[in-house]
C-alpha cells in the first residue's frame, strides 16, 4: 500500500481530453497553472509572438491548465512535475520537453535543441 501512494505521488499523470486527434499531427503542449509566474512570465515574453513564429506552424500551441479536465481525444502525459512544462508532440510521440521557463532567449535555445536532436532541424 505504501509503494502504490508513493508511486502515485512520485509519478504524477495526466490524462486530459481534446477536441483533435493527435496521431499524424504536431503540437507544443503547454500545461500551465493561472497562479504560476513562470506561466506568466512566459506569457508576456513569448505567448504574444510564438504564433507568429516558424516553429508554430509545425508545432501550434495548445494551452492546457495544470487541474483541467478538457473532454475529446485522450493525452496521457507522465512526469508533469511543475508548470509550465512543454511537451513537444510529433505524430502522436512525445519528442522533447521543456520543464520550467526563465527568460525567452533559453527558452527558444531549447527549442531549437529540441529541433535538431528530432531531426527537424539542420542548424
Amino acid at each position: 500500500m505504501i509503494f502504490y501512494f508513493k508511486y502515485i505521488f512520485s509519478t504524477f499523470f495526466i490524462l486530459i481530453f481534446f477536441q483533435v486527434a493527435v496521431f499524424g499531427d504536431s503540437k507544443l503542449i503547454m500545461i500551465t497553472d493561472s497562479s504560476c509566474i513562470f506561466c506568466q512570465r512566459w506569457e508576456r515574453d513569448i505567448g504574444q509572438i510564438y504564433p507568429k513564429t516558424d516553429i508554430a506552424e509545425k508545432f501550434p500551441l495548445t494551452r492546457i491548465e495544470f487541474n483541467s479536465n478538457q473532454k475529446g481525444t485522450s493525452y496521457s502525459f507522465k512526469n508533469i512535475l511543475g508548470t509550465p512544462t512543454f511537451i513537444f508532440l510529433k505524430d502522436g510521440v512525445e519528442i522533447g520537453r521543456i520543464e520550467g521557463f526563465n527568460d525567452a532567449e533559453m527558452f527558444w535555445w531549447l527549442v531549437e535543441d529540441i529541433m535538431i536532436s528530432s531531426g527537424l532541424s539542420s542548424e
